[in-house]
């Protein structure tokens, strides 16, 4: 069995990165002072695991509404249903979405698959080879899904894992291991190419690294673990594909972190599409088949990002939907539920998504 290397960076390198800059007090809005709330930042260094959600504190100034208080002081940001603000920090520039839930009742099983059957690339498993690229696997997964949903149906692309992984600098380090929410705002900024799976010859920068069998056995060879050398960033679509390079580029309109909160979650999946998420991997998560999966036993090997799609409940046990990027033949045919609502292995913590163009 290959060793698993870590494609997600712990949180000592995610507070210490260039990309999780200290964030100061952020300017407070004029529907966020009409509702008598104000925002305070907090430095990096008492982030914990979450870069960007639970840095926000929501105080309240003079308490009530209508019998309630509209804040939530507490370690993750949970915010009563009073208003929508998407809240940016002035030094990292970094949104923060809080969804307006409402009375919206969530269903209690949910899949992105069956809610928008015409979106193919819902229904794709892709294979990151051995190479530390979940970061950029669980973004293009869910950035394609989104282009398409967005669209109604009329825009089916392959968002390039490749394009992504190589082009850009401030993810992290390539092969061994980047940034999700870097990932989601190079999109907004930078474009991102359409690209499909290995050998694929479908758009303009398919993926170069081939697929292999991780912590299974199967026709393929196995991995070697995750890391080595990235692959080089080309700006240009491979032979005899149009249109161009640029011309090809999908751009997102924003890109936000989802707070730490299940429903907050649910809501955004069910109304904008899946989102990408990270864990921590153990030993025993590799050897999943099928379940609702809940950490046991083994070590800590690394961490290891994803999409989620949905949730339900199987046997009385909630659990997310998400799609591995380890190949068809682990898993679950790919897929695998995981333990839903105590934030199991930090899979709640570390939710970014974003808005297509």
């Amino acid at each position: 069995m290959a060793n698993h290397c870590s494609c997600v960076p712990d949180a000592q390198s995610l507070a210490n990165s260039t990309n999780s800059s200290v964030w100061e007090e952020g300017a407070v809005s004029q529907d966020m002072k009409d509702a008598n709330i104000i925002t305070i930042w907090k430095n990096k260094e008492d982030r914990g695991n979450c870069k960007n959600c639970h840095s926000i504190f929501i105080l309240c100034m003079f308490g009530w509404i209508d019998g309630a208080c509209i804040f939530s002081f507490a370690q993750s940001l949970i915010v009563q249903p009073y208003f929508t603000k998407t809240i940016v920090s002035k030094t990292s520039g970094f949104l923060c979405r809080v969804q307006y839930a409402g009375d919206l009742k969530l269903p209690k099983e949910f899949d992105a698959r069956q809610q928008w059957p015409n979106c193919p690339t819902l229904k794709e498993i892709r294979d990151q080879g051995s190479c530390g690229s979940c970061w950029a696997f669980g973004a293009a997964e869910a950035i394609s899904d989104r282009v398409c949903i967005h669209s109604n149906g009329k825009v089916n692309v392959e968002i390039s894992s490749e394009d992504l992984l190589t082009c850009c600098d401030s993810c992290g380090m390539g092969c061994n291991g980047g940034y999700p929410s870097a990932a989601w705002d190079f999109w907004a900024s930078e474009g991102l190419v359409s690209g499909g799976l290995y050998d694929s010859h479908i758009g303009c920068r398919p993926y170069t690294i081939a697929p292999c069998e991780h912590h299974v056995n199967g026709s393929r060879p196995p991995c070697t673990g995750e890391g080595g050398d990235t692959p080089e960033c080309v700006r240009q679509c491979e032979s005899g594909y149009t249109p161009s390079y640029t011309q090809d580029k999908h751009y997102g309109k924003t890109s936000y972190s989802v707070p730490s909160d299940e429903q907050q979650i649910q809501y955004e999946i069910y109304k904008n599409g899946p989102v990408e998420g990270a864990f921590t991997v153990y030993d025993d998560f590799v050897l999943y088949k099928t379940g609702v999966y809940q950490h046991v036993s083994g070590s800590a090997v690394g961490g290891h990002a994803i999409k989620i799609l949905g949730w339900g409940e199987e046997n009385g046990t909630p659990y997310w939907l998400c799609a591995n990027s380890w190949n068809t033949d682990w898993g679950d045919n790919g897929y695998f539920k995981f333990l839903r609502g105590s934030d199991h292995c930090g899979i709640e913590s570390e939710i970014v998504a974003g808005i297509p163009k």
